[in-house]
């Protein structure tokens, strides 16, 4: 067949709802091509399938709620006093609390922390989320906790 390798079958098209199941072997020097045999009741991969995440709130508390953003991923060596100074940089905080697993208070925290003014909380979250503060080894995550 003109345009084909040497020894090489022509493409038949298969019928409506056949499946491949063989392909022709091709002469050394050329590529087989990948197909893959779907089978019956089989699910998409998953790379077509897009992962629905919610999108975190980055515009304030809802309203009349206070200023209160939850940090989580914390290394364990954190106490209120560490995430006091880890945020005071952004404006007053009126409380931090950190929460220790009851497991022998190993693995990551988290914790709390309020601000008096939900302006610079929701600064605090636009840079502190994602980012690795000093003396850390992962990413933290900060949101709004209410």
């Amino acid at each position: 067949a003109p345009g084909y390798p040497p020894g090489a079958a022509p493409y038949i098209p298969l019928p409506p709802g056949a499946i491949p199941t063989a392909l022709p072997s091709l002469p050394a020097g050329y590529a087989q091509p990948l197909i893959a045999a779907p089978t019956v009741g089989a699910k998409r991969p998953a790379e077509y399938v897009q992962p629905v995440a919610k999108r975190p709130r980055t515009d304030g508390p809802k309203p009349g709620a206070e200023a209160k953003l939850y940090v989580s991923n914390l290394e364990p060596h954190m106490d209120k006093d560490a995430l006091y100074n880890l945020f005071i940089a952004y404006g007053n905080i009126l409380e931090t609390v950190v929460i220790k697993s009851k497991a022998g208070q190993r693995g990551r925290l988290s914790g709390f922390v309020k601000f008096a003014d939900p302006q610079t909380a929701t600064v605090a979250v636009a840079t502190m989320d994602g980012c690795i503060p000093a003396g850390f080894t992962e990413r933290i995550t900060v949101k709004w906790a209410n």
